[in-house]
């Protein structure tokens, strides 16, 4: 009972910081327009391309920075991006909000003035914050996944154990053999259950993002500094949560629970780490025990995976470590496994090259879907030439998209897509760019209720691929690299999301 309170409350922690964490980005995006009239491309690059230098460059800093001071970084960042932007917001700020005056003076005619950079600044802290915050958050759900798992593991091996006992006593012996025969069976499947709350979290950050600046600003009529001041409560609640429920599992050293020494790594065994086909290894169940080429039975079974592989002494399990179990959970690392503290700049860009099985599929269905977003939607009007009838229908086709993001990023809390679906899904959603740049160009299927289904099913599909992706990384990974695979896969959204950008410019034209 203790464990599953502990469990659920975890669980509903990661997903307000899920929502949190996205919520500035989403904000940002939503009062682009009040940032830079005429300029919201400029804002739209300023709210991703930071972000995507600190995701490309975090798997060569990250290991040395803690959760908690990267965390404690994201709410000062956050906090100062609602604050310049609010300072700076010049006119929007009708009531006097503050240093909107000074500079108004500077602004020419394509909207660069002093203030306008200043808060173009503010929102790239913003990218900077999500991203970081993002990839942190990520690789902590991984490693609490781990050890929730390993938690369940050892319940099940204690309830084996008494009820093994119990029928020995009961039936001379004869079904605890059965017992053993059938206990890797009767195992419960470790949940990603952080992943996937985290990933539901993420997604409700887009619903309730827009919610907020449409309630505060259209129904409060606030101005955008008075609505950014009021949001100042998010970097707050972020550290919070963070600190009080979430902290806790930093302190847990994964590597010396599961004797792994980062002191004696060799670069041959990193490279066969990422020489490995993980390709091949997604295509199986998750809790299949040959997917990692490890052997985690300890009965005459053995996998094939790393047995001919001349490193493959490393990856072996002797006697002595046999625990009561006869079997181990695939989340489980072998012990004397290499650690990815130890490694070189050379060998964690090896590694991060290897992991393209799961960063393709999120690269693909971010470019077509923020392509849709950035230049196929504000070209869609009923009818085409009314300015007001385009907006309305890309404010309201990006609701259905959201609130197709959030259902399907709340889905990975039922089930774990195979990774034929996770590549399929990109396809599906390029279909759907190119079926409405036909629908855009040509007018035919025209009609309104009909465009805003196709794109709620957009949304499902980017959201799928997300949270199943990384719920297949975390399944599918060595443990002692899934922190390190979890936040380095997903600079492949944001690269998605930057040439989405600059490719809907060409779209638009």
């Amino acid at each position: 009972t203790n464990m599953k309170t502990s469990t659920n409350t975890t669980a509903i922690a990661i997903w307000m910081l899920g929502a949190l964490n996205n919520m500035p980005y989403v904000i940002m995006l939503a009062a682009a327009k009040s940032i830079s009239e005429g300029g919201t491309a400029l804002v739209f690059l300023a709210n991703i391309v930071p972000g995507l230098f600190v995701k490309i460059s975090g798997p060569y800093w990250f290991h040395k920075v803690s959760y908690s001071k990267r965390i404690k970084a994201g709410s000062v960042l956050m906090s100062l991006s609602f604050l310049l932007v609010a300072w700076f917001s010049g006119e929007s700020d009708v009531d006097g909000g503050g240093g909107g005056d000074g500079g108004d003076e500077e602004e020419s005619g394509n909207g660069l003035g002093f203030n306008v950079i200043m808060q173009l600044f503010g929102v790239a802290l913003c990218s900077i914050q999500g991203s970081m915050g993002e990839a942190s958050l990520l690789a902590i759900c991984g490693k609490i996944d781990s050890i929730m798992s390993d938690e369940r593991d050892l319940n099940f091996c204690g309830e084996s154990d008494d009820a093994s006992q119990t029928n020995d006593n009961d039936d001379g012996g004869e079904s605890s053999i059965s017992s053993d025969d059938n206990k890797s069976q009767q195992q419960p499947e470790g949940e990603n259950v952080c992943i996937a709350t985290f990933s539901s979290g993420t997604g409700l950050a887009g619903v309730l993002g827009f919610a907020f600046v449409f309630f505060l600003t259209k129904v409060l009529l606030l101005t955008l500094a008075r609505m950014l001041i009021l949001s100042l409560i998010f970097p707050v609640l972020y550290w919070q949560i963070f600190n009080k429920y979430i902290s806790e599992y930093e302190t847990i050293d994964c590597d010396d629970e599961l004797g792994i020494d980062r002191s004696t790594n060799s670069g041959e065994e990193f490279r066969a780490l990422a020489s490995s086909p993980l390709n091949a290894n997604a295509s199986t169940s998750i809790h299949n025990e040959e997917n990692l080429g490890y052997d985690y039975s300890f009965d005459d079974r053995s996998s094939e995976g790393f047995r001919d592989h001349p490193q493959s002494e490393t990856f072996s399990i002797d006697d002595e470590d046999i625990s009561e179990c006869n079997s181990v959970s695939p989340n489980s690392s072998p012990p004397h496994s290499i650690s990815t503290h130890g490694m070189t700049p050379m060998e964690r860009f090896e590694l991060t090259l290897s992991l393209w099985p799961y960063m393709v599929p999120l690269f693909v269905v971010y470019f077509t879907e923020y392509s849709l977003q950035s230049g196929v939607w504000p070209a869609i009007g009923f009818p085409v030439d009314d300015e007001d009838a385009r907006d309305s229908f890309y404010v309201i086709s990006s609701w259905c998209y959201q609130a197709g993001v959030f259902i399907s990023r709340s889905s990975g809390t039922f089930f774990t897509a195979p990774m034929w679906a996770i590549w399929l899904m990109p396809v599906l959603q390029a279909m759907n760019l190119i079926m409405f740049c036909l629908i855009a160009s040509h007018h035919f299927w025209y009609i309104p209720s009909l465009l805003y289904v196709i794109a709620f099913y957009v949304g499902l599909l980017g959201g799928g691929v997300y949270v199943h992706g990384y719920k297949r990384i975390n399944a599918d990974m060595p443990r002692h690299v899934r922190e390190f695979a979890l936040s380095t896969t997903s600079m492949a959204d944001d690269l998605g999301v930057a040439f989405a950008d600059l490719c809907g410019l060409f779209i638009q034209r």
